[in-house]
């Protein structure tokens, strides 16, 4: 559907790149998903009159935003997120509180490990939110979930399973995605429930709802970590089913993804040689 409309309007061309974009991200390939996401934001800036110096910090950031979803380490980009911060702060200083980007930065900051500058971040997005912005429902819901992504950062899994349900309960019934946010899977992972995490994730790969732009950073890695928690489990068969389906989804990402591809791919050998073996030693 997207290249059909490569051609057309601006408008469109600008949506079209950027469900390339995240297509190539699901499969693995950033650089791919880098080059499409910075078309869209060329086109987005002749469309609306967008600075060059805002369209090139826009793209520095979406190039690190991507890094957060793969990186083991994260909290290496910790620095570079609170610079490009900085300089996005003082080019919107003088916009609307909703269009001055914190609702951009505030996750990016939780998952780079900075839960002090997401926590002040969030408070200075609620304040700077009139009573009336406040008291919109999808608002509501997302400064809570917010609220659960500091927790989360600042080592509260509880709390932040907590107030990821508080969230989802302010939209329940309009917003599917909420109760299958991967989210709230890594909170339970990390409160040492994983029976429920489990659970999570599962919901989330079945949803047949739009899963907005969650599946450009989870879809991914969620059938990994769920062939994680079925081989930490002892059953194989499940393992290599999401283990397999990681593997089709990333066969052709990039060169230096390809190490995390292999080790699934040796997982998925061991697991599959395993009855085998066994078989053998009994005889």
């Amino acid at each position: 559907m997207a290249r059909e409309v490569l051609n057309a309007s601006p408008n469109l061309q600008q949506w079209a790149r950027n469900r390339l974009a995240e297509v190539a991200q699901i499969h693995g390939q950033m650089a791919r998903a880098s080059r499409e996401r910075r078309e869209a934001l060329r086109i987005e800036a002749q469309r609306v009159g967008m600075s060059a110096e805002e369209r090139d910090l826009r793209m520095e950031f979406d190039d690190v935003e991507r890094q957060l979803s793969y990186l083991s380490d994260p909290t290496v980009l910790a620095p570079r997120l609170e610079g490009i911060w900085e300089r996005f702060r003082a080019l919107t200083a003088e916009r609307e509180p909703a269009q001055r980007g914190y609702d951009d930065f505030i996750t990016p900051f939780a998952r780079a490990g900075m839960a002090a500058a997401a926590s002040e971040l969030l408070t200075e997005y609620r304040a700077a939110l009139s009573e009336r912005e406040r008291s919109d429902l999808f608002t509501r819901s997302f400064l809570i979930r917010y609220e659960g992504q500091v927790a989360l950062a600042d080592g509260r899994p509880e709390e932040a399973a907590e107030l990821f349900g508080q969230a989802c309960d302010v939209v329940r019934g309009i917003i599917a995605l909420c109760e299958a946010n991967p989210d709230l899977g890594v909170a339970y992972e990390r409160a040492g429930s994983s029976d429920s995490a489990l659970a999570v994730y599962e919901r989330f790969l079945a949803l047949e709802a739009n899963r907005f732009d969650a599946d450009r950073t989870m879809y991914a890695a969620t059938h990994r970590r769920l062939g994680e928690l079925y081989e930490e489990r002892g059953d194989r068969e499940k393992a290599v089913e999401y283990y397999a389906r990681f593997v089709e989804l990333w066969k052709d990402a990039d060169p230096e993804l390809q190490p995390l591809v292999e080790d699934v791919r040796r997982r998925i050998a061991r697991l599959v040689g395993e009855p085998r073996r066994q078989s053998r030693a009994l005889r």
